[in-house]
């Protein structure tokens, strides 16, 4: 870290302050609670592959989006699942498919709806497909939501 750049906030007092200002100081309290739990989960947790043992420099990732395989028919992840297995093997162990949700910019990363497939991919079972054979791999983009999602407009609402 730069010796001129801020220092992140470690300190409780000021992370609940922050928590405050967004969400009031009622629930301020319950999430700052939650937050220390995950770090605390988090800074004792190490990554692992469908196996159990942790990742290391043995393991191949492949990373796509969901339609970087065209299709002549079915679905592009569809396509994938077919390209992996005709011409990938087990070349690759993991396959990490960056965002898949419906969205509506910023190539996948302004999301309409967390729990759903872009129907114009496929669905959950293609991605459960793909998963019988490679570890699979996710973005969490939480930190970016569509305007047109309904967690932004209850927002907007004031919900």
């Amino acid at each position: 870290m730069d010796r001129n750049s801020p220092s992140p906030k470690h300190n409780s007092h000021d992370i609940l302050e922050d928590l405050t200002a967004i969400y009031g100081q009622k629930s301020a309290h319950t999430y700052l609670k939650q937050f220390t739990q995950l770090i605390t989960e988090l800074q004792t947790a190490s990554v692992h592959n469908h196996s159990g043992r942790e990742l290391n420099e043995q393991d191949v990732i492949l990373i796509t989006y969901g339609d970087s395989i065209l299709p002549e028919s079915d679905t592009p992840l569809q396509a994938l699942a077919q390209f992996l297995n005709e011409f990938i093997g087990d070349a690759v162990n993991t396959i990490h498919i960056l965002p898949f949700c419906p969205y509506s910019s910023d190539d996948g990363f302004s999301v309409i709806d967390y729990l759903q497939v872009d129907k114009n991919l496929g669905n959950w079972m293609d991605i459960e497909s793909i998963g019988t054979t490679y570890q699979l791999m996710f973005d969490l983009v939480a930190n970016h939501i569509s305007q047109e999602s309904s967690w932004f407009k209850k927002y907007l609402a004031g919900e």
